[in-house]
């Protein structure tokens, strides 16, 4: 039986993109430190780690060494973020992913016609 648990680092990941798309956090907002996110998810700092560092691959949020996280720029951020890692979005629901083939053609251009007597297309 599959359960529906989502990881804590996804649930903090979550609950900052919805901020951040809401407006509560602004573009060059600094994030609150690691510690004071683990304290406000009840996670731990590894956890939060892996969290911020995924809303980083995400384009969510750029790092300044010794300063701290921050929301990156709209016009930097990834608009098709969501598509790139959906079956991600899919895990979180608890669902399973899969794919079907519906159809298969042979496309043949006639511009390589060679190519197409060689394969006896």
């Amino acid at each position: 039986m599959e359960t529906n648990t989502v990881p804590l680092y996804q649930k903090m990941m979550q609950a900052l993109i919805h901020k951040i798309e809401i407006g509560a956090l602004k573009e060059n907002d600094k994030l609150p430190s690691e510690q004071e996110l683990g304290k406000q998810f009840n996670i731990s700092r590894i956890t939060v780690r892996k969290a911020l560092e995924e809303l980083q691959n995400r384009n969510f949020i750029y790092k300044k060494q010794g300063q701290g996280s921050f929301v990156l720029e709209r016009s930097k951020r990834n608009k098709h973020y969501r598509y790139l890692h959906i079956g991600d979005k899919i895990h979180e629901m608890g669902a399973k992913a899969s794919s079907k083939i519906l159809e298969f053609n042979i496309i043949a251009d006639e511009r390589h016609f060679d190519i197409k007597e060689k394969m006896g297309l």
